[in-house]
């Protein structure tokens, strides 16, 4: 789509390949590094904003929306072992706290760009007391 609408505004065509490319380099599920600073910044971007009180909200939100209904199993830890994040598909017996263990947990290590490492890791910190927290509760020691 990018292509067609950069095209319809005849923009050179290396300036088309580097959009492509850091559209198609930005996702998660493949196995595309993206190349240009452009694509590390987008890429460093989409992991960044799944991150942090705004990645834990709408990991909940998500869940719910897919509807399970689980706010929480018990078994996140152990299922995570089970699960590749590339390959991971969420179904109706998963849950938020599922998401972050197996995926958002280890997005922080992904980031590229020096800036992008300083927000993740401050982003990761916050996810990590909170589910540290959430699991307290649930096992009622808060």
């Amino acid at each position: 789509m990018a292509e067609n609408i950069l095209r319809k505004y005849k923009l050179p065509e290396g300036i088309i390949e580097e959009v492509k490319h850091a559209v198609i380099s930005h996702r998660f599920r493949n196995d595309l590094q993206p190349k240009t600073i452009e694509a590390k910044v987008l890429f460093d971007a989409d992991k960044i904003d799944s991150i942090g009180a705004v990645g834990i909200g709408r990991a909940f939100l998500f869940a719910g929306n897919a509807g399970s209904g689980n706010m929480y199993t018990g078994r996140e830890k152990e299922l995570a072992k089970l699960n590749n994040p590339k390959k991971f598909v969420f179904t109706k017996e998963d849950s938020a706290v599922l998401e972050y263990e197996v995926k958002l947990k280890y997005v922080k290590d992904k980031v590229l760009t020096l800036a992008g490492k300083k927000i993740a890791f401050k982003r990761d910190k916050f996810m990590r007391e909170f589910f540290k927290q959430f699991w307290l509760e649930v096992e009622g020691k808060r």
